[in-house]
């Protein structure tokens, strides 16, 4: 194998992959951009030549070649989207969010009585049980497991997730 052109290779060697990336691009951009005509072929080849070590004129047949970029979006550019994990978002069977404090359910799903207020483990810092109106303000909730805002409509059971966050249902709720 003969090495590319900017590492000693001839002009006859095949485009690395950094190479076709840059002429694609460069294609797809006079694509949007301009009508590909030949004085902006011209110029991009130039442009591109000094870059690449490359003749102009090889640079001009690619980016003239409507093939020659066909694989580019489905081999090239795939291996540049990074796939990030969702953390997982409790709700029960009936879509109402869930945590570990189940009187921060009874608030959520508007069941809460005055014993379980009492009850809640989750105290301030003078030791009082919190109430409801600490875990949100109108439709902001605050999860207390996950200590992340969301958006919640108890009559229309719409909720809105913060980014990374992904509703996971069906779970059992085990009170700490």
């Amino acid at each position: 194998m003969i090495a590319p052109a900017s590492f000693g290779g001839g002009a006859g060697v095949p485009f690395s992959d950094h190479e076709v990336r840059m002429i694609c691009s460069t294609r797809r951009a006079l694509e949007r951009k301009t009508r590909m005509n030949s004085s902006m072929l011209e110029f991009a080849s130039l442009s591109l030549a000094p870059v690449m070590d490359r003749p102009a004129s090889m640079i001009a047949d690619a980016l003239r070649d409507s093939d020659f970029c066909k694989d580019f979006n489905q081999v090239l550019l795939p291996s540049r989207v990074a796939v990030v994990d969702a953390k997982p978002f409790a709700v029960n069977t009936a879509g109402y969010p869930v945590s570990s404090n189940l009187t921060w359910n009874a608030c959520i799903d508007g069941t809460v009585t005055l014993e379980m207020i009492k009850a809640n483990p989750d105290k301030s810092e003078d030791g009082n049980p919190r109430d409801c109106s600490w875990y949100h303000t109108g439709a902001i909730w605050k999860h207390p497991d996950l200590g992340v805002y969301f958006t919640w409509s108890r009559e229309m059971k719409q909720i809105q997730l913060p980014q990374g966050y992904v509703l996971k249902q069906d779970v059992v709720v085990v009170q700490k």
